[in-house]
This record gives C-alpha cells, sequence and structure tokens, in this order.
C-alpha cells in the first residue's frame, strides 16, 4: 500500500515499534503509537492497519490518532475481532460496539465501521493455511447465506414479513461474525 501512495504523489511517514524498514516513497519511524513522535495536528490522514489489538491501551493509541490528525482529518483502521490470537502481544479484539465507544471517547466524530473478512474464514486461515482457508471460504459463505435465508423464512413462517429485513439481519450477523472490522472516523473542523 505504501507504494500506491506515494506513486499518487503523496508522501507517508509508517511507524514502527521495532527497526524502521526501508521506505521508498516516505520514511519509517520507530516509536510507539501511544505516544505518537509527532507535532499536533500533522496529518491529514492517520492510517492504523491491524495494530489496536497489539497494544496494551488502545484508547491511547486513537487518542494519539486524534492529537497528529489536522482538523478536518480522517482516521482508518482495521482491527481484529474474531481472528485467533495470532501474536503474542494481542491484548485487545474489540467489537463493532466497542471500537465505537473507543472512537468516540477519543473525540472522533462521523464514524463508520463494517465487516472485513469473515470470522469463521479468518479462523480457518490460521488453521488450514491460505490454501485451505480458500478452499473452505465458498462453504462457510454458503452455510452463511443458507442460516440468513432460512432465518428469513422461519421468521416469515412464524410472524408474517418481520420489521427486520433480510438485508438487516445478513448486516446485523456480518457484523457478528467479522474476523476483522474495518473503520473510519472525523476528526471535527
Amino acid at each position: 500500500m505504501r507504494e500506491q501512495i506515494g506513486n499518487k504523489g503523496y508522501a507517508w511517514v509508517g511507524l514502527d515499534v521495532e527497526t524502521p524498514l526501508a521506505a521508498p516513497g516516505g520514511r519509517f519511524v520507530c516509536g510507539n503509537g501511544e505516544a505518537l513522535p509527532f507535532g499536533e495536528c500533522t496529518f491529514e490522514v492517520v492510517f492504523c492497519q491491524q495494530v489496536l489489538e497489539h497494544v496494551r491501551s488502545p484508547g491511547s493509541l486513537l487518542a494519539e490518532a486524534h492529537r497528529v490528525l489536522q482538523p478536518g482529518g480522517i482516521l482508518l483502521g482495521s482491527s481484529s475481532y474474531l481472528e485467533p490470537e495470532h501474536d503474542r502481544a494481542c491484548f485487545f479484539h474489540a467489537s463493532a460496539h466497542g471500537i465505537e465507544h473507543l472512537l468516540s471517547v477519543t473525540s472522533f466524530a462521523d464514524m463508520e465501521i463494517t465487516a472485513g473478512i469473515h470470522g469463521p474464514v479468518l479462523v480457518a486461515y490460521h488453521f488450514v493455511g491460505r490454501l485451505g482457508a480458500w478452499l473452505l471460504a465458498p462453504a462457510i459463505r454458503l452455510v452463511f447465506e443458507l442460516r440468513c435465508f432460512a432465518w428469513m423464512v422461519w421468521q416469515t413462517i412464524r410472524r408474517g414479513p418481520n420489521e427486520e429485513s433480510y438485508r438487516d439481519y445478513r448486516l446485523r450477523k456480518c457484523m457478528e461474525m467479522a474476523g476483522h472490522l474495518i473503520w473510519r472516523a472525523c476528526k471535527e473542523d
């Protein structure tokens, strides 16, 4: 992704707790996300990919992201939810409600949270590898869709047309079964 950002003419700065990697099109800084080594209102966008579950205080990391964003800036991120523990430094796997809470208490607004990779597919990836997950994914998705369809049929037979549409139910179940969550929030002007 760094290469694509650089190819579009944008400058980027990466942060890692370990020795920074080579950084074509940008630069890497060694540091801690809970105490960012940048001044206030430095960046237009902060991108936080699969990091929250690896910090001891995700609220502190988000507060720091808010601090370094310019007014009107955007925070983009993703974080694990139902993904199995994948590192010794996994501390938090927040639900959509947890992410929303963390973003709101750190003064972010205009939040959107959506499901990323389907949880059972991600679990399969961790247990049977990439090829196994790729082979199992269609069956897992089919079972999920059949479950949603069965719910719609059952609700219609049992109560007649339900207030919660099939689409709403499916979206809710996708969030409940998400392997990871993708989110966006803004720092108000």
